[in-house]
Formats: structure tokens, C-alpha cells, sequence
């Protein structure tokens, strides 16, 4: 469904990207994994035109789309939607306002149509009990939860995940897990998640791409990473810093 083809991008003199590779399938769960700045955020921006590459095609879907231009970027955009680290609710709605609001403009219905869909938006997280509650009465779970409840609204085909379990608990972490899982798998959406969170990039994956200097280090399923004895995929999974340093910034 998803091809990155020899992607190169460099800020500056840094280098992030340099000859990266990776086809994701339909239906899937890939985590992109990795350390600080090697570029898994990157990596996923280019998919919705907010970061292009310097040299290298992408794919979706049949249609090549690293060349568009902003306009033409949106009926993209319709089809892939992406949760941020930050959940960016509005501080001023409440979490069905939060939802309702694209529902309201991209489907032009009165704010009353608008919530009646927005609460089963709510439902699908568990977070219709909490739809009067302000970003600031709930926790970062919660947020994060009502974030992705805001980014289903368009029915995407493909999800995009940010590092959805920074800074929570552990127990807001696993929920989170645990949501993103039920809905990729019920709706049969493809999700790509970043992540340093090696917990739940072992439970919900179904493939794994491990980026270093610039490129897919190694891709496979779970088993293949807890099994393998690449001292620089150890390192990252097992959190050590013995062995070969895996160098932030390539």
C-alpha cells in the first residue's frame, strides 16, 4: 500500500535520511522504530506532504506522491490521518467538541449532527463517559485517547502514530496499546506507529523497521527482534549501553 522508494533528506549539514527503503502492506501494524533523530518522525511526515524528500519516490496506494503540490495534497490527506506526540485539543472545547469539530467541517453539519457523531467517536476509545471533561481535567491518556478518537472522524485507510505512549504511565500506556490495536484490527486499518517504547512495539506489531544511519537497518516481526543477536538491535531493545554505540543524529 505504502512504498518509500531510496528516500534522502538532509536539515542543514544533518544528514537524516540517506538511501531509505520500506514497503508497508495493507491491513498492517509497523512500527518504525529507533533512536533520538534518526528519523522515524521524519519518515512518516512525508507521508502527508508535511516534510518532502530530497530525492526518492513515495507511493500510495498506486499513485506517486513525494512530486505534488500542496493542493493535491488533500484528498491525500482524507485518507491518511496522524496523531501527534502532543494531543493539540483545543483547550477552550470540551473532548466532544474536540471531535465534533472536523466532523463539522469537512461534512458541513450543524454542531448538534455533528456531536451525535462525535460521541460514537468517543465511544470507540472509551471516552464517552468524559465527553463535558476539558483537555485540562484529563490525564495525557486520556488526551491522547480523544486524540485519536478526532483523528477517525475522516475513516482514514491509513493511521499515523507519533509516539503515542511518550510521557504516559505505564497503565495509560498499555491502554493506548491496547486501542490501537482494536482499531487497526476491527477496521482493518494500516497503522504505522514510532515508537521507543519497546513494551509495545513487541505487543501490537505485526512488522518492525528499525531505522540506523539513514536507512532500514532491519525489518521483520517481533520474534525475529527479541531473537536476534545484532549487538545494535540488543542494544535498542534491551536499553544497555554496552556494545556498538548507536549514534543519535545519522
Amino acid at each position: 500500500m505504502i512504498d518509500f522508494k531510496n528516500i534522502h533528506k538532509t536539515f542543514g549539514t544533518n544528514t537524516i535520511l540517506s538511501g531509505l527503503n520500506l514497503s508497508i502492506v495493507q491491513g498492517e501494524i509497523m512500527c518504525i522504530i529507533g533512536t533520538s533523530g534518526v528519523g522515524k518522525s521524519v519518515t512518516i511526515k512525508h507521508l502527508v506532504g508535511l516534510i518532502r524528500p530530497d530525492q526518492g519516490e513515495i507511493w500510495f496506494d498506486g499513485q506517486r506522491i513525494d512530486h505534488l503540490k500542496e493542493r493535491a495534497f488533500v484528498p491525500i490527506r482524507k485518507r491518511i490521518a496522524m496523531v501527534f506526540q502532543k494531543s493539540a485539543l483545543f483547550d477552550s472545547l470540551n473532548a466532544l467538541d474536540n471531535v465534533a469539530l472536523p466532523i463539522q467541517k469537512h461534512e458541513g453539519l450543524s454542531l448538534e449532527q455533528a456531536r451525535k457523531q462525535a460521541l460514537g467517536f468517543l465511544e470507540k476509545v472509551y471516552m464517552d463517559n468524559h465527553k463535558e471533561s476539558y483537555p485540562h481535567e484529563l490525564s495525557d491518556g486520556m488526551q491522547k485517547s480523544v486524540s485519536i478518537a478526532r483523528a477517525m472522524t475522516i475513516n482514514p485507510e491509513v493511521m499515523l502514530f507519533d509516539e503515542p505512549t511518550t510521557g504516559l504511565d505505564p497503565v495509560s500506556a498499555r491502554r493506548i496499546d491496547n486501542l490501537i490495536f482494536d482499531l487497526s484490527k476491527t477496521t482493518k486499518m494500516t497503522s504505522i506507529v514510532v515508537s521507543h517504547d519497546v513494551k509495545s512495539i513487541m505487543t501490537i506489531s505485526d512488522r518492525i523497521a528499525f531505522l540506523y544511519q539513514g536507512k532500514v537497518y532491519l525489518l521483520g516481526d517481533p520474534a525475529m527482534f527479541s531473537t536476534s543477536t545484532d549487538p545494535i538491535v540488543q542494544q535498542f531493545i534491551s536499553g544497555t549501553a554496552t556494545g556498538p554505540l548507536v549514534t543519535p543524529g545519522f
